[in-house]
């Protein structure tokens, strides 16, 4: 749990808040202000990612060992504590010898260099920097900026929640969540449990469509690759066309031609594709639109084999409703085994957590 400052514009850019202490009162913003922006992104290694901003931890310790972070990122106001933002998967840039690399992700996306003249149209920044603009411009570009950038993760492990979901520290530790911005709050597995069961859907449920193509719409693309992203992860264009002659025109389990209930299916997600999987056929199944939402949520996989996987979720007085059959066989292209075999392996980890 890592206390940010509170923001009343979508945290897009700073609000000017009614700041007690620290940086932001001494200053007039706090470098968060601006984590929900989509544009603050850049690629590594084929995969965008997700850049914003937290001060200090207090134990940093626990955080720098190579463990998978999840951060809520919360804030007070009134009494009361929300949480604004969740990262998962998170890389933590906050050592001083994390310098360096902060400084590259400054050339990959300069502007985050720019962002001081935001902070500079609030009247009170300006009071409090003695409306000094040249000055205030200059410590920017050497102190906030390179500051700026102390967290990573992937673009489609970040959610920045529409609502601010309100959490109730007594009711998941015994006292509220504290509010001092150079700390921070480790939780128990069972603590973490609560917090998760607050949020608006499961760590497993997909992004939007309309949110993964406002990423690649922010992304540094060519116009012709941007467009091909953006059909495919849509189900259409060229994606959508190469699965119809991969799977001829047909769902792969049903043999259902009618190409409007047809959705043009990726087997390993999106959020953990590159984006060469993204553009590739074999990664993708044509299935009817029931299929489709029970695949795309783990509740059926397929065998190497192509024999049909139910999840225990679904019960059998079911399967003649949704249709399910489990003798449903289907045809696997060459090169699609891979594929299937990273969706199968989460497919019987959520089967794993149904029986328990």
């Amino acid at each position: 749990m890592k206390p940010i400052v509170w923001n009343d514009a979508g945290y897009m850019h700073p609000s000017g808040g009614p700041f007690m202490a620290g940086f932001p009162a001494e200053n007039g913003y706090g470098h968060e202000e601006w984590n929900h922006r989509p544009d603050l992104v850049f690629e590594r290694n084929g995969k965008p990612m997700k850049i914003f901003h937290t001060e200090q931890l207090s134990r940093p310790e626990a955080v720098f060992d190579g463990a998978s972070i999840t951060l809520h990122l919360y804030a007070s106001r009134g009494g009361k504590q929300a949480i604004m933002s969740t990262a998962r998967n998170c890389e933590p840039l906050l050592r001083s010898s994390d310098l360096e690399a902060r400084r590259a992700i400054l050339d990959e996306v300069p502007l985050i260099r720019d962002l001081w003249e935001e902070a500079w149209a609030l009247r009170r920044v300006q009071e409090l920097h003695d409306d000094d603009r040249h000055q205030f411009r200059k410590q920017w570009l050497e102190m906030d900026a390179p500051w700026f950038p102390t967290w990573l993760c992937p673009v489609e492990d970040f959610f920045a929640w529409q609502t601010p979901i309100p959490v109730d520290g007594r009711a998941i530790k015994g006292a509220r969540f504290t509010t001092r911005y150079k700390t921070s709050e480790l939780l128990s597995a069972e603590q973490a449990s609560r917090i998760e069961e607050l949020l608006p859907y499961p760590a497993t449920a997909p992004r939007s469509v309309e949110a993964d193509v406002e990423v690649v719409n922010a992304r540094q693309l060519d116009a012709t690759t941007k467009k091909q992203l953006i059909d495919a992860r849509r189900g259409q264009g060229q994606f959508r066309e190469d699965l119809r002659k991969l799977w001829r025109g047909r769902c792969a389990v049903t043999g259902c031609e009618v190409d409007d209930v047809l959705r043009a299916s990726h087997i390993k997600p999106w959020r953990d594709a590159s984006d060469q999987e993204r553009l590739d056929p074999r990664n993708g199944l044509l299935l009817s639109a029931t299929l489709d939402a029970l695949f795309d949520r783990y509740l059926i996989s397929f065998e190497d084999g192509g024999k049909m996987l139910i999840s225990p979720a679904i019960k059998a007085v079911e399967f003649e409703h949704l249709p399910l059959n489990p003798e449903s066989q289907i045809d696997v292209p060459e090169g699609t085994k891979k594929y299937l075999t990273y969706h199968r392996q989460r497919f019987e980890d959520r089967a794993k957590n149904v029986k328990s």
